[in-house]
């Protein structure tokens, strides 16, 4: 479901101005970023040695940001 080179965005709209959760695992990096709808945020990366440990780490972020509300919205190139 949730594959190399690909943006997935979460939102959470529990609590006033919607939240966005954006994340992509491209390689060794993660690359996320976290703000307010229609606003901009910086990406932060995480860098790691294996594909498969960014993958691993891309997967806890997610299932990190569900367990706070976020619901899965789309992916994009």
């Amino acid at each position: 479901m949730y594959g190399s080179g690909l943006w997935h965005r979460f939102i959470n709209k529990t609590k006033g101005k919607s939240k966005v959760f954006d994340i992509n695992v491209n390689g060794l990096a993660v690359y996320w970023r976290l703000g307010l709808e229609g606003t901009k945020c910086a990406t932060k990366r995480i860098q790691h040695v294996s594909e498969d440990e960014a993958l691993q780490t891309m997967l806890k972020m997610i299932a990190e940001k569900e367990a706070e509300g976020f619901e899965h919205q789309h992916s994009l190139m």
